[in-house]
């Protein structure tokens, strides 16, 4: 964590850490339930909720191409392993 940190306060010196002793009272007052999405709000240190929103908006991310330069099995689309008769 301390790599990260100092990484993070080198970039951007204006940043600030906070943990969960802090955010959770800040939570509990702004009436949100323990979640991920609630908790990066009760981060942004607003005062006051106008609207809580019953749904959520979710978005799928996906590769466009295979990236991976080693695979744990092999393909079954007709790829074929190539091996060396070594005498």
């Amino acid at each position: 964590m301390n790599v990260f940190r100092r990484r993070v306060f080198k970039k951007y010196p204006q940043a600030k850490i906070t943990y969960g002793s802090i955010t959770t009272p800040h939570r509990k007052t702004l009436g949100l339930e323990k979640t991920h999405f609630n908790d990066a709000i009760a981060i942004t240190g607003i005062q006051k909720i106008k609207e809580n929103p019953k749904g959520l908006f979710l978005i799928k991310q996906f590769r466009k191409k295979k990236r991976s330069l080693h695979e744990a099995t092999a393909r079954k689309e007709g790829g074929r392993l190539l091996t060396k008769d070594v005498k």
